[in-house]
């Protein structure tokens, strides 16, 4: 059985976010882990020195997320950062470090707005990719058909994931985007189709 020494040993090397979370749960532990917990605390400040030096460690991430969400809601009224470092303001951050986290939150957003808009570049070479990898998979999933002669419905969800591979590639544009969805999905489904037709040409007749 541990002693307070060892516990005293074990929990100096924990870390605030650790003692705090053991102090959260000590109904759990022995009443020797519960007295070498409340003396490694002491000897650290005590708990309110302890909460004191968490809030201040999550302060800069909570204002990090205030501002992404503020860059989130009024990303949409302009193309250019500049207009964001004009209304978002912080107490907590410096305004250098303010204006390197507006460029990058607000180039992720634009990223994340481009990849979901549908435009004609969309449309048309989504649907040019999507043929492509129809014809593709399905000629390899034909090949595996007269090989094994078996399929299952894993390779299904494989043959999914090898057409969005193959249209996100060419389109540079993800599943986040409803027409790159249905193209990836209509894929499938031709490739399904084209599989079993090679197979049934080339293999079940042959």
């Amino acid at each position: 059985m541990f002693s307070i020494i060892d516990f005293k040993e074990k929990y100096e090397k924990y870390t605030d976010e650790e003692l705090f979370e053991i102090h959260s749960t000590n109904a759990d532990y022995s009443n020797e882990a519960n007295v070498a917990l409340d003396e490694v605390i002491d000897k650290k400040g005590g708990m309110d020195a302890l909460l004191k030096r968490l809030e201040q460690k999550n302060i800069i991430p909570n204002e990090i997320k205030r501002i992404t969400i503020e860059i989130n809601s009024l990303g949409s009224a302009t193309n250019d950062s500049s207009f964001l470092k004009t209304v978002i303001k912080s107490d907590i951050l410096s305004e250098e470090d303010l204006h390197k986290i507006i460029d990058e939150k607000f180039a992720i957003y634009e990223a994340n707005k481009k990849d979901k808009t549908v435009t004609s570049k969309t449309i048309i070479v989504g649907g040019v990719s999507a043929f492509v990898a129809a014809i593709l998979c399905g000629g390899l999933f034909g090949l595996l058909l007269i090989y094994t002669g078996a399929y299952h419905i894993l390779l299904f969800v494989g043959l999914f994931f090898l057409c969005y591979g193959f249209i996100k590639l060419i389109t540079r544009q993800s599943s986040n985007n409803a027409a790159i969805f249905i193209f990836s999905v209509v894929a499938t489904i031709l490739s399904i189709v084209i599989g079993f037709q090679v197979y049934y040409y080339f293999g079940f007749l042959g």
